[in-house]
């Protein structure tokens, strides 16, 4: 039997998404994109240049997201 979604939240202990889903951080990078170099919509501080996601939507068996940003 192939193991369901709860299973594999379950195991890379996932956590609730405010969008749905649920997902987890597994890498950041330490290179940082300065503020000064991001367009005006983006606020905060300079932003990591990209970071690795584990993440379970609904209807999904499980993706691994490579993120640029945040």
């Amino acid at each position: 039997m192939r193991p369901d979604s709860s299973y594999w939240i379950k195991q890379l202990q996932l956590t609730e998404h405010v969008e749905g889903g649920s997902f987890r951080e597994v890498y950041r990078s330490e290179l940082t994109i300065p503020r000064s170099s991001l367009p005006a919509f983006l606020s905060g501080g300079p932003q990591r240049l990209y970071k690795y996601l584990f993440f379970i939507g609904p209807g999904t068996v499980l993706g691994v997201s490579p993120h640029c940003g945040g």
